[in-house]
């Protein structure tokens, strides 16, 4: 029998998958390391490295439900999963706005009322964070939005260029807010 070479293309696109593959179980095993954190050191620590551990997590997850979201669009037709290429700077943003959170929290020390209100814009926040993800690079072709976008008399491709920038400036606001709501005694 002969042997068969790979062409330097199947190679490339081995490489591509297997990194898919690899970004892929860091977004979903991420979360999961930060949840066993919080539980095991959960009694042990402060309520600052309790906070950082909450919010941390639920960035993870809200960015790994927003990708996954685009990945099952994208293995149904309907785009072309431009999320992994930025998966790993995504995620380094999510930590980061963890981190500039728990500065806040550690620093003002919100009452119980703010956060009560904190928790809630948090909810809004990751539903936002997870849209955003979930419409970006997305054709909206045979989607809610193509009905929408023929209600209102436009094209589907003009609504799907700004769904995207409106979901992201509406993300941002709601993070503000948030962070307005730490430092406002």
């Amino acid at each position: 029998m002969e042997k068969q070479k790979l062409s330097p293309k199947s190679i490339i696109n081995i490489i591509r998958a297997i990194t898919a593959i690899f970004i892929l179980l860091i977004c979903i095993l991420s979360p999961l390391a930060f949840f066993l954190a919080y539980f095991m050191l959960k009694d042990s620590v402060n309520a600052t490295t309790e906070f950082f551990l909450r919010w941390t997590c639920a960035s993870i997850l809200t960015v790994t439900i927003g990708l996954l979201f685009q990945l099952s669009s994208a293995l149904m037709g309907a785009n072309n999963f431009p999320g992994k290429k930025c998966t790993p700077v995504i995620l380094v943003g999510a930590i980061s706005q963890s981190l500039i959170m728990t500065y806040l929290f550690a620093t003002y020390q919100p009452g119980p009322d703010q956060m009560s209100r904190i928790y809630m814009l948090s909810w809004i926040l990751s539903t936002t964070i997870i849209h955003t993800l979930w419409v970006w690079g997305y054709d909206f072709e045979n989607t809610p939005y193509e009905t929408i976008s023929q209600s209102i008399g436009i094209n589907f491709a003009q609504l799907s260029k700004l769904i995207m920038p409106l979901s992201a400036f509406g993300a941002s606001i709601l993070w503000i807010t948030i962070a307005a709501l730490m430092v406002r005694q």
